[in-house]
Parts: structure tokens; C-alpha cells; sequence
């Protein structure tokens, strides 16, 4: 049974946040929270990653691994960061990727970071999250009528250099906290303390399926997230070297009349970022106007030449972009 069952990806709201910086202006008012958003949600990424390297000691067999994994429950989602399933019981890790110096206020359920320079910072308590996430699926499993399996939950700080404080020492929420390095050691105390088989191999092949089968990736209108406007986007195709903006399409290639290099793909980056930022739809005048392109019969051949899939006739034509 392979052990990853669901593979970790660049979640698509990081795409689209990059994308989105590469479409308005360096002086945007709405450029810093962009930045500030990205580079959070690439620190929490990285984290995640670095679980990556202490995972691999586990036994395939015994263990299955979702990564990002967002089940609708009722008229809302949860999410969990990665998910461990075994015949014996389930782990739900959610991973906190901060540096500095945690305090974990268990009296008022805080969770506050010191900065080098003594500034502090609140987030949410992990531990919160967490137990959230084991109601949410232990409701998701009684509703897809799945075998009942215990859960246990796991706080994981990613950074080896952060330094955890907390008001007591002995806690139970305090076992249910450590640094990566010390993920193995977690996992295999509580295979030890589970010895009862509750699901068999058949049904938790059952339950990926259904985990798979009932994912569904989040997906926002990063333009309405940010109060950014359509008429604010930049059209025009990027140069892939020097990144000026806009590049002619001179006989079947891009120029750059900055750096003078030509590509015959520039078009397929600003695609991406069109369907990422506007839709996954297009059609030749949408794409005649976001391209700069004054003919379209050069479009046409452009959009036929990508093999997308495609509707309608004529000038009702209209292309589906490839989803990340």
C-alpha cells in the first residue's frame, strides 16, 4: 500500500497571491498585506515540507499520509495539514512554522511569540485547531458512514531554533507538542499505546478513496480577497528574462524590445496567470486584449496550438485553461 496517498502541492492560493504581484503595479496600496500574505503562507508551506524528511522512517505499510486534505462538513470546510491513518488510529499534525520565542497560555488558550526585539505577537492556539479538526472529522467520518477510528492530534513546530515556553509544565496538551526532530518518537508512542486493530486493510483502502474522492482544494477570488480591481491588472505578456512588460509577437515569436530575447511559449505563463487571476475560461478577443495581440487569426493559431479543450464555434469559441 503506497504510504503517500495524497501528495503535498503548492496550494493554490500561494499561486495565485505570486501571480497577482506579477499583474499590478510596484507602487499598488494593496502590495505590502500581498506580500505579507505570501510570505506567510510560504512559511507555513515550508514547514509543512520540512516534515517531509523525518516522515520517510515510516513504515509504508503501516501508515498512509494525506498532505492538505479539505473535507466539507455540513455547510463549511476544515482542513488539516497532514493526515496519518493507520489499522490502529488516526493522526492529525498540524504544523506551526514561527521563530522567536512561543508562550503557550494554556489559562487563556493564547499562543504569543517574542521577536528578537522583544515585540510580541498573538495567533491562535494550535491546540484549539487542532481538537477542532478531530470533531470535524470525526463528524465527516459518522456522516460518509466509515468506520469510527480513533484520532489523536499532534502540534508540530517545523523551526529546530524556536524556543517553547509554557505556563505549566505538565499538561496534556503539553504531549501533544514537539519539534520536528521529535515526530518519529510522537508517532511511535502512540502506535504503542494503540494495540486493537479497529479497521482492516479493505476498509481503510476505502476510506482513501473517499478521502480523495471528497477533497476539494480552496480556492478564492484573490481579486475580491484583496478589494484589487479587473481594470488594475496589467495585460500584456511578461518577458520570461527581463520581465518587461508588454512583449511584441513578431513572425510566430515573442520579442522583447528591452533585452531582445524571443520565446515561442510566453504566451503560456500569462495564461496561467490570467485563469488564476480572472477565469479558467477565455475567449479569442479575451485573449486578443489580455495579450496584446492585434490579429486574430495569430490568437487563434495560438489557442489551437495549446490543445485545450474547447466549446462553441466561430466567435463563440471559447477555450478551458489547464487548473493547477
Amino acid at each position: 500500500m503506497k504510504m503517500i496517498v495524497k501528495e503535498r502541492e503548492v496550494p493554490l492560493t500561494i499561486l495565485k497571491l505570486e501571480a497577482l504581484l506579477r499583474r499590478i503595479s510596484a507602487q499598488h496600496p494593496k502590495r505590502p498585506e500581498i506580500e505579507k500574505d505570501l510570505a506567510r503562507r510560504r512559511a507555513g508551506l515550508r514547514g509543512e515540507e520540512s516534515l517531509d524528511y523525518y516522515l520517510k522512517e515510516l513504515d509504508d505499510q503501516s501508515y498512509s499520509i494525506f498532505h492538505d486534505i479539505r473535507l466539507s462538513l455540513n455547510d463549511y470546510y476544515f482542513q488539516i495539514d497532514t493526515l496519518i491513518i493507520s489499522n490502529f488510529f488516526a493522526l492529525i499534525i498540524e504544523v506551526k512554522n514561527i521563530s522567536g520565542t512561543l508562550h503557550l497560555d494554556h489559562s487563556f488558550n493564547q499562543l504569543i511569540r517574542t521577536k528578537a526585539d522583544g515585540t510580541e505577537e498573538g495567533f491562535p492556539d494550535p491546540f484549539s485547531q487542532v481538537d477542532q479538526q478531530k470533531r470535524h472529522l470525526q463528524k465527516w467520518l459518522q456522516q460518509q458512514k466509515l468506520p469510527i477510528i480513533p484520532i489523536e492530534t499532534l502540534v508540530v513546530i517545523a523551526n529546530p531554533s524556536t524556543i517553547i515556553k509554557t505556563t505549566t509544565n505538565h499538561t496534556p496538551q503539553n504531549q501533544k507538542l514537539c519539534h520536528s526532530v521529535k515526530l518519529i518518537e510522537k508517532i511511535n508512542w502512540y502506535t504503542n499505546r494503540y494495540k486493537n486493530e479497529v479497521i482492516s486493510q479493505k476498509s481503510r483502502r476505502k476510506l482513501h478513496k473517499t478521502l480523495l474522492k471528497m477533497h476539494t482544494s480552496l480556492n478564492i477570488d484573490i481579486l475580491r480577497r484583496f478589494e484589487v480591481s479587473r481594470a488594475e491588472i496589467i495585460n500584456g505578456i511578461n518577458c520570461p528574462k527581463c520581465f518587461y512588460n508588454p512583449i511584441q509577437h513578431i513572425h510566430g515569436k515573442w520579442h522583447c524590445p528591452k533585452c531582445q530575447y524571443s520565446s515561442k511559449n510566453a504566451h503560456i505563463q500569462a495564461l496561467e496567470e490570467y485563469g488564476l487571476l480572472i477565469q479558467f475560461s477565455i475567449t479569442n478577443q479575451q485573449f486578443r486584449h489580455f495579450t496584446h495581440l492585434s490579429s486574430r487569426f495569430v490568437a487563434n493559431r495560438i489557442l489551437r496550438s495549446m490543445s485545450l479543450k474547447q466549446t462553441g464555434t466561430n466567435k463563440g469559441r471559447v477555450y478551458y485553461l489547464n487548473q493547477p
